[in-house]
């Protein structure tokens, strides 16, 4: 065992500290300051099951319990799929896209947020992560069409400018929560669709392709502008349905049930806490 993984069991693992939040507090610079003199981070199980290496600052006990059952579903689609795709809509802090980085370097990956300090701290996270060149970050809201003719190179470069900009930190404090009902104009958020990215990132046809959503409710909108991706046999989803949200978004759980089905695919429920978690595939032929 190294210094690096006895001073993080000393200190981040010890379940005296955070009963003492005053010592935590006084320690906390410190001890991000001598874990990170490491340049390979800390070793963190995402959901239990999927290692990944984070920055001091962004490692908790709470990540080796986030959403354990999309976690495993994910690991174990992407050792069947080594060729695969994964797109992470609404990736948040990034765990997961950091997560599948790290189980597959050579897969490409799609970190999509509305958030611009989530996109921030989701490249921070992914920051260790080998093959830098195989994550794309992109900051939007995926929509049922493309207002204003909006294509992926715009919202790339947008993307870029605003990830550059002074104002933003990548502070978890100033995250915020966007979703398709957050009314900010479309040139300062860009909406895109899931047909546009199916039709301009490098989706192949024959690559098998993951497509991880948890949108707070406006699950419906995202699918009704993926025709593209739902009419292929090799798409998997990991989708968050949130039923007490729904109806904001004119939708309803049986709605969604019914769009997927009558696509073809098959819909198990791997878990329940605040959301659902569903898995939907299609039947192998």
């Amino acid at each position: 065992m190294d210094i690096y993984t006895k001073m993080d069991r000393l200190l981040r693992r010890n379940p005296l500290i955070p009963k003492m939040p005053w010592l935590r507090n006084a320690l906390r610079k410190q001890y991000h300051s001598f874990m990170n003199s490491s340049s390979s981070g800390l070793s963190v199980l995402v959901g239990g099951v999927m290692e990944v290496r984070l920055p001091a600052e962004f490692c908790s006990k709470e990540i080796e319990s986030y959403e354990p059952e999309c976690v495993a579903a994910l690991n174990t689609w992407i050792e069947h799929n080594p060729q695969g795709v994964v797109i992470d809509i609404g990736c948040s802090f990034g765990y997961l896209t950091c997560a599948a980085r790290f189980k597959a370097p050579t897969m490409p990956v799609l970190a999509i947020d509305a958030d611009a300090e989530s996109l921030a701290i989701a490249r921070k996270i992914c920051s260790l992560t080998p093959n830098s060149e195989k994550l794309e970050l992109l900051l939007g809201l995926i929509s049922p069409e493309d207002p204003n003719n909006r294509d992926l190179e715009s919202t790339r470069k947008q993307t870029a400018d605003t990830l550059a900009s002074p104002n933003v930190k990548g502070d978890p404090k100033r995250m915020n929560y966007v979703n398709l009902d957050t009314k900010i104009d479309f040139e300062k958020l860009p909406r895109i669709s899931l047909n546009t990215i199916f039709q301009e990132w490098p989706v192949p046809a024959e690559s098998p392709c993951i497509i991880k959503c948890d949108v707070e409710g406006a699950e419906d909108l995202v699918l009704s502008g993926a025709s593209e991706a739902l009419a292929r046999d090799n798409v998997t989803l990991l989708l968050s349905v949130h039923p007490p949200y729904l109806p904001k978004f004119g939708s309803s759980t049986e709605q969604i049930r019914n769009r997927l089905e009558t696509a073809g695919f098959a819909i198990e429920v791997i878990g329940i806490d605040h959301e659902e978690h569903w898995l939907c595939q299609k039947p192998a032929q």
